[in-house]
């Protein structure tokens, strides 16, 4: 079977958030119980993902209060103090102090916490998935339960306030951030308006109206939804218009955009993007970064300098 082997991301639909966070801590203290009261009752209604995350969090600021005699709020300047919360518990969860049993717990408990304090200060919804429970913010899902496991068992950037920075402002996330995915579609109208437009600009270049073309790939960037670089499409544009800037020989303004490529999606395993990155640093006098770069796009496909337009670092290469 074709997908044999790989993993398939399954994400419950988004619940929009209801509760009121901006609550007093005693008054969401006494809104849990009452409700939680309900539900033992009988009126299961009340009893949904966002509840059950902010049981967690309560719990969660009870423990620290308990542990660490710090008083946690949900306001989000507790966010740095969150990462040295859970550094300290990272310590005694590597030192056996805490076993795994206790260590899970301890991660639910976290990630409601989190996901309450981006309720509160950023808006947004619930979502459950087959990696943990996180929340959906601006069209981005964030999965906090799996960044609080990674977090407690120390691998590097797993950090809770670059996450939190990341959903505050879009223009800071990370495409290999692990723990946050996007998964929003291009309507099918605006996604064939992209591909016209890039085709026009493809007929341009081709017809050595380099300028013009730019004018096509700059209309179809401007369709492109925030956050841009997201989109399949994104990748496709900023390459074409590098690609003009260099048959335009201008040079400067073409190394922003493979900069912008290379960290994309398939950027860096994309042949072309590699050789064409290399060739703006080379022509805007950085050799070590052009050497670098060429090097990657030769090893990946060794036919890539038979363009006769690239014969000039082909030679270059070839002979330092």
């Amino acid at each position: 079977m074709e997908n044999e082997g790989r993993f398939e991301l399954k994400v419950s639909p988004v619940e929009m958030c209801k509760i009121d966070y901006n609550r007093s801590m005693e008054e969401l203290f006494s809104f849990y119980d009452e409700q939680n009261k309900k539900i033992k009752e009988g009126n299961k209604e009340y009893l949904n993902g966002e509840f059950m995350q902010l049981g967690y969090a309560l719990d969660f600021i009870d423990f620290v209060k308990r542990i660490f005699n710090v008083a946690f709020d949900f306001d989000e300047a507790v966010i740095p103090y969150l990462d040295k919360v859970l550094g300290t518990l990272r310590g005694a969860i590597v030192e056996k102090k805490i076993n795994r049993e206790a260590a899970q717990d301890i991660a639910k408990k976290a990630t409601g916490f989190f996901s309450v304090v981006v309720w509160k200060n950023l808006g947004g919804g619930f979502i459950s998935s087959n990696i943990g429970y996180g929340v959906n913010v601006k069209g981005i899902n964030a999965f906090v339960f799996g960044r609080i496991v990674r977090n407690l068992t120390g691998e590097p950037g797993a950090d809770m306030a670059s996450l939190y920075e990341a959903l505050k402002d879009t223009s800071k996330v990370r495409l290999s951030d692990k723990d946050i995915h996007v998964p929003l579609s291009l309507k099918d109208e605006t996604y064939d308006q992209i591909k016209a437009l890039c085709a026009e600009g493809d007929e341009f270049a081709d017809a050595g109206k380099y300028e013009d073309a730019l004018v096509k790939y700059n209309e179809a960037m401007d369709l492109l939804p925030e956050p841009k670089a997201y989109w399949d499409a994104y990748l496709w544009i900023v390459v074409a218009r590098g690609d003009a800037y260099f048959f335009l020989k201008d040079f400067e303004k073409m190394l922003p955009e493979f900069l912008l490529a290379i960290k994309c999606d398939g950027g860096p395993d994309n042949p072309f993007v590699n050789l064409r990155l290399g060739e703006a640093y080379f022509e805007n006098g950085d050799t070590e970064n052009a050497r670098k770069y060429l090097k990657i796009a030769y090893e990946q496909d060794t036919t890539i300098f038979d363009e006769e337009e690239d014969h000039k670092y082909r030679d270059w290469y070839k002979q330092a």
